[in-house]
């Protein structure tokens, strides 16, 4: 029989890194130099540094976990370090990925303190690693450059903020301490006392000093304070000494151990035995208070060195960037003309800018001088970002601005190949001015007020995919509401086909606050909300339609049927409900009106495809369906999925008492609770008997 042949390793060694290259992770490739020879040398010679951890942690088993973060970060460290003193080729693709994800990206949760999972390994990655990665990607890659660093929880800006309280606080108790002190009879001073039993324990006795007591934010902080209060009044007891008639002075009869046992004579040496133990017992308990302060002074050392530091690499040669820096402080470089020459992607996020000079930095490097070939950008939960402006980005493609909430002003100059646009969770921007002529797809689920917004682009929108509005808004003048951004847009935006929005009641709560059962209005009643349908333009081109409704209690018809009715081409229509199991508990709501809303006619002469999700056995509801379907005589089918959660688990829908004009519903979607009751959760409506 004849040997077997091995053609792989025939192979010239241009083509034997490339198939290198596809191996996922740099173990791996490692792991080739065991084949045989004449791979041995090829590893020092790769061109993709992959070092990834696992896909999610186990849980159950931290150490290994840490373990294995803690040597990926060493090996990771070790290649670069060994790659650059070598003086090897170039790297085409470096990746150090240190935080869990899964097929659908990274698993992040939280935007102020990191991750869903909690990254055990967090603390052991130093700035000292953060900056040799940097470099060795400023000086040595050519393709991508992808690094992921877990977030430190104690150091997210929500964490940070609470810091500041806490030293607000010390400073207030500084001051009381220094400055609050007031006259006593006699010429004593005396802290001046707020009445608050601060401990619960009973008030001092008069004339004694009254120390102000400091709020404490670290519970073991406390703890160590009241342990050393208590140490310092046995010391206190030890030396106690008190007057004796004839002006002599003798000890105290009851003076006491440190332990608290009285001085006094054994009975037998059984006694004396269990007192020596005490004795002991008392001193192994000192000792370990001691270490323990000990560890927590150096967990305080631990946690100040957790604090990142990372500055942007500054390459003319990296194609892609996508940096999750775990809220590491970022320094910005100070960049010339085409700095970032060959730079066509960039993802940043979980980051701190240092200053405003690393603002203003941020937005000239993203900018066309800087970055010529840029196509695609993202930057999300980047913190100390007020301003962002992008001046002549002429390649840029593709956009997205994501919970930036410290993002003030937003300007985008001479997009001409801007397509896609997206700017989601920046709440707080106030001002925008963005000039996109070529722009086809638009997210902004919060549009800045139409008085501070210029926007030259919205006649090319063929895609609106989010928008809030709020279904009821104060009554005010010259667009100046919460809906004037969102409005501007649905009447500038003529060529849209396609529409995704939410549409927010008012809570009834809200409206038990500022009216009266009888009917009566205050100053901000409710009958001083304007109905957003009312002034809400016609979208005669949109043709897919998706609304969640946020009903906060309220009945979704009437303001639902009002919104279908602006689109009178509609093909496609899905609605999610999102709303307690009862009815609006008002009987003259605003959400209720007009009263006969089911009887008023509205066309949908090309409405074929209906979805609605959530649905609960509510009258409103039953009557929207029959609006629907009295609407709509090209329908062709109708999903209603049942919000199974607010029924019994033991019960099936009843839903005979849905209308089903000119057709019939028919269960095709099942499913098995947790009883092991077999029922239907979603019906599906279909023309005919």
């Amino acid at each position: 029989m004849a040997s077997a042949v091995d053609l792989i390793s025939g192979l010239p060694d241009d083509l034997l890194l490339r198939i290198l290259a596809f191996l996922p992770a740099a173990s791996e490739v490692a792991r080739t130099t065991a084949l045989s020879s004449r791979w041995r040398h090829l590893w020092p010679l790769a061109v993709a540094l992959r070092f990834n951890i696992n896909s999610k942690p186990k849980t159950y088993k931290k150490a290994e976990d840490v373990d294995a973060a803690r040597k990926l970060i060493a090996d990771a460290s070790a290649a670069v370090a060994t790659r650059a003193a070598a003086g090897g080729p170039d790297v085409e693709d470096l990746e150090v990925s240190l935080v869990y994800r899964t097929l659908f990206g990274y698993i992040d949760c939280d935007p102020y303190d990191g991750f869903s999972f909690g990254h055990h390994h967090a603390a052991d990655v130093t700035s000292a690693h953060v900056a040799a990665w940097l470099s060795f990607a400023a000086g040595r890659v050519t393709g991508s450059f992808t690094m992921a660093l877990p977030s430190v929880e104690e150091h997210g800006p929500h964490a940070i903020a609470m810091a500041a309280a806490a030293e607000a606080l010390e400073e207030e108790d500084a001051e009381l301490e220094e400055g609050e002190a007031v006259d006593v009879p006699g010429g004593e001073q005396e802290e001046e006392d707020d009445g608050h039993d601060w401990w619960g324990e009973e008030e001092e006795e008069e004339g004694e000093v009254i120390e102000p007591v400091a709020q404490f934010v670290d519970e073991e902080e406390e703890e160590r304070v009241l342990f050393a209060e208590e140490e310092e009044d046995d010391l206190k007891e030890e030396e106690a000494i008190v007057d004796v008639p004839g002006g002599q002075e003798e000890e105290d009869d009851d003076w006491q151990e440190p332990g608290g046992r009285e001085q006094h004579e054994f009975v037998n040496e059984e006694e004396k035995d269990e007192f020596e133990n005490e004795q002991d017992e008392f001193v192994n308990e000192e000792e370990e208070d001691d270490e323990f302060e000990n560890e927590q002074d150096e967990f305080v050392d631990e946690e100040e060195e957790r604090i990142l530091f990372a500055e942007l690499p500054s390459s003319m040669r990296v194609a892609a960037m996508n940096l999750i820096l775990g809220q590491a402080i970022l320094k910005i470089p100070d960049a010339g003309t085409d700095a970032f020459r060959t730079l066509t992607e960039v993802r940043l996020s979980y980051a701190r800018l240092k200053d405003d000079n690393d603002v203003h930095r941020l937005g000239h490097l993203l900018s066309f001088s800087c970055s010529p070939m840029l196509r695609k950008l993202k930057l999300s939960y980047i913190f100390n970002l007020a301003t962002l402006r992008l001046a002549a980005t002429r390649a840029l493609e593709e956009l997205q601005l994501l919970s930036l909430h410290d993002l003030r002003s937003l300007t985008v100059e001479e997009a001409p190949n801007l397509r896609v646009l997206r700017i989601d969770g920046c709440y707080y921007v106030s001002e925008a001015s963005i000039a996109a002529p070529a722009l086809e797809v638009l997210e902004w689920d919060y549009p800045c007020n139409v008085k501070r917004l210029q926007f030259d682009g919205t006649a090319s929108v063929r895609r609106i995919d989010m928008l809030n509005l709020y279904s009821h808004h104060q009554r005010f003048v010259d667009d100046d509401d919460d809906n004037s951004g969102a409005m501007w847009l649905l009447r500038n935006c003529t060529s849209a086909r396609r529409l995704v929005m939410s549409v927010m009641f008012p809570h009834w709560h809200w409206l038990q606050d500022n009216q009266n059962y009888d009917g009566a209005e205050d100053e901000t009643g409710a009958q001083d909300l304007q109905d957003a349908m009312e002034v809400m333009p016609e979208l005669p081109k949109v043709n897919n339609l998706t609304v969640n409704i946020w009903a906060g209690g309220h009945t979704i018809g009437a303001t639902v049927t009002k919104l279908i009715a602006k689109c009178a081409e509609i093909e496609y229509l899905s609605i999610k409900i999102t709303s307690p199991n009862q009815e609006c508990l008002y009987e003259d709501c605003i959400c209720d009106h007009p009263k006969d809303w089911e009887f008023q006619k509205i066309y949908l002469q090309n409405l074929r495809y209906i979805k609605i999700r959530d649905f609960l056995l509510l009258d409103s509801h039953k009557r929207l369906i029959w609006v629907l379907l009295v609407s709509s005589p090209s329908l062709e089918r109708m999903i209603v999925a049942i919000r199974t959660c607010c029924e019994g688990d033991d019960e099936e829908v009843d839903f005979d008492e849905v209308p089903c004009y000119c057709g019939h519903w028919e269960p095709f979607v099942w499913e098995c609770s947790e009883l092991g009751f077999i029922r239907p959760i979603k019906y599906e409506w279909m023309p005919g008997i």
